[in-house]
């Protein structure tokens, strides 16, 4: 079971990095697996959505409407009040 989560982990980075994406969920796995749905980054293109970690890699999700995802804090607020 291990196994397949690390390919599966593999692939959906080199997805990732292929698209220009990097965010590394690997190195957080590997650290803690159990609170990996608790590591975000930002997502470069637009500041509405961010990644959210999984023990099968990132995945793109999108602030509530209206919201930008803050890169400092990394959760989703106000766009006046976030550093996008």
């Amino acid at each position: 079971m291990k196994l397949m989560v690390q390919i599966i982990c593999a692939i959906a980075l080199l997805v990732l990095l292929v698209n220009g994406q990097r965010p590394n969920c690997w190195r957080y796995y590997q650290e803690d697996p159990d609170n990996i749905d608790q590591v975000y980054f930002p997502y470069e293109k637009n500041c509405q959505y961010f990644y959210q970690c999984t023990a099968h890699g990132a995945m793109r999700m999108k602030c509530p409407p209206g919201m930008h995802f803050d890169r400092e804090n990394h959760q989703c607020g106000r766009p006046d009040d976030v550093v996008c």
